[in-house]
């Protein structure tokens, strides 16, 4: 499953619907080189790949073909096991890639890692509000 890895904006037939955001906007850059950016587009590839197989599921069920929706089932399957070894690779180094769904459709990666930079400080607002004398 190691060519899912490769960025899917470069294939012939790309959908830019199935890719998933990356925090809420675009994927990085694909000349990108630092070591955060490529993490987040094998993820993002992986997360392609895996909408892929869920509209060919989809066009199966729609049309009651029962081994095209069994094939596209494990290929599916495949693609989620590809992701579970990513996220093994990368979760000691607390990397990690949380999916949000719209119905059956990943549509934004929520990344975490060591040092990232907080988006907001909600909880330091919270807090400051709590402590307030």
């Amino acid at each position: 499953m190691l060519e899912c890895l490769s960025d899917p904006r470069s294939l012939s037939n790309f959908n830019p619907l199935l890719l998933p955001f990356c925090d809420g906007g675009a994927l990085p850059p694909q000349d990108a080189t630092s070591v955060t950016a490529r993490r987040m587009i094998e993820f993002a590839s992986l997360y392609y790949v895996m909408n892929e197989k869920l509209v060919r599921i989809d066009e199966a069920c729609a049309a009651n073909d029962e081994e095209a929706e069994l094939a596209a089932l494990n290929e599916l399957r495949a693609a989620s096991h590809a992701r579970d070894a990513l996220e093994d690779r990368y979760a000691a180094e607390g990397f990690c890639a949380e999916p949000v769904m719209v119905k059956s459709r990943y549509v934004d990666l929520q990344f975490t890692w060591a040092g990232k930079p907080p988006s907001q400080q909600i909880f330091a607002k919270r807090f400051e509000s709590v402590m307030a004398f």
